[in-house]
């Protein structure tokens, strides 16, 4: 699997590929919108990672943050089809884009099945919703 981040000039070229797949991403996040994300790749406030061989595979919208204890690289968002067979050059290809940022860490936001799917992942916070 190749990764690749996307130039802001050339968000507008490769989102109509990556709109279906981070458009299931926005339904199951409830607190992202196919807009939101699409506006931070466009403006440069998230990288656009993508992964491809033949075909663009999935992607990733990659934000750096200030964290207490140090710069993070916020995946807020991603996707890809037959991910699991791919995800550790996908952590790599993140890990490398946080270097670049500064960062040593990545952290992700998800439900809880992450834990399968990021097995040697810390908790380190939990989101609650009260009516």
């Amino acid at each position: 699997m190749n990764f690749q981040i996307v130039p802001v000039s050339d968000v507008d070229r490769f989102w109509p590929k990556l709109a279906k797949g981070f458009g299931k991403v926005s339904k199951r996040a409830r607190n992202l919108t196919l807009a939101d994300l699409y506006q931070r790749a466009r403006i440069g406030n998230g990288h656009l990672l993508i992964a491809f061989d033949d075909e663009i595979r999935g992607a990733a919208i990659c934000v750096p943050e200030d964290w207490a204890d140090g710069p993070k690289i916020n995946v807020i968002a991603f996707w890809g089809d037959d991910f699991r067979t791919w995800r550790d050059e996908f952590m790599d290809a993140v890990r490398t884009l946080g270097k670049l940022c500064g960062a040593d860490t990545a952290i992700f936001s998800g439900p809880a099945a992450y834990r399968r799917l990021f097995p040697t992942a810390r908790v380190i916070r939990q989101t609650f919703e009260v009516k």
